[in-house]
C-alpha cells in the first residue's frame, strides 16, 4: 500500500511541477481588477500540493512509519463510492444549479457519510457546510474569483 501511495504522491508531484512549468513565461491576463492573476493562483496551488505531498512522504517515509505493505488493500469502499458520487454531483451542479448550493449539497453529503449517516451529526454537518460556503463567498469575493453562471448563486 506504500508503494501505491507513493506512486500517486510522486505523479501529484510530477503534475505540479508541469502546470507550474507550462504557466511561467505565459502572459497575465487579469480581469476585472483580480488580486491574483489567474497563472498566479495555479502556480501557488501547484507549489502547496507540491509541499503536501512532500510531507507526506516524508510522513510515510519517516524514522517512526509502520511498513502496512502486509494489508488487505480494499478499492472499492462505501466510502470511495460517495466520494465519486459527490464528485460527479459537484461538477455538474456547479454549472447547472450553482457553485454554492453544489459545496453546500456535496459538503453535507460527505460529512454526513464520514459519520456513518448519524443523525444526531445533522446539525453539525449543516453548521459546518454552511460556515464552509460562507468561506467560500468571503474569500472568492476577496480575491474576485467569478464563479460560471448557474440558476442559483
Amino acid at each position: 500500500m506504500r508503494k501505491n501511495e507513493t506512486l500517486i504522491l510522486v505523479a501529484l508531484i510530477c503534475f505540479s511541477i508541469g502546470c507550474i512549468k507550462s504557466m511561467l513565461g505565459g502572459s497575465s491576463i487579469v480581469l476585472r481588477d483580480e488580486i491574483l492573476p489567474a497563472n498566479l493562483y495555479s502556480n501557488v496551488l501547484a507549489g502547496f500540493l507540491i509541499f503536501v505531498c512532500i510531507i507526506r512522504l516524508v510522513v510515510l517515509y519517516g524514522k517512526n512509519a509502520v511498513a502496512d505493505d502486509d494489508k488487505k488493500i480494499i478499492l472499492f469502499t462505501p466510502t470511495a463510492f460517495l466520494i465519486a458520487a459527490c464528485s460527479i454531483i459537484y461538477a455538474i451542479g456547479i454549472t447547472s444549479i450553482g457553485f454554492y448550493i453544489s459545496s453546500f449539497i456535496c459538503l453535507l453529503a460527505l460529512f454526513l457519510g464520514f459519520e456513518n449517516w448519524n443523525r444526531a451529526k445533522i446539525g453539525t454537518g449543516l453548521i459546518f457546510s454552511i460556515g464552509l460556503c460562507i468561506i467560500f463567498y468571503v474569500t472568492f469575493s476577496y480575491m474576485k474569483i467569478y464563479l460560471p453562471d448557474a440558476i442559483f448563486f
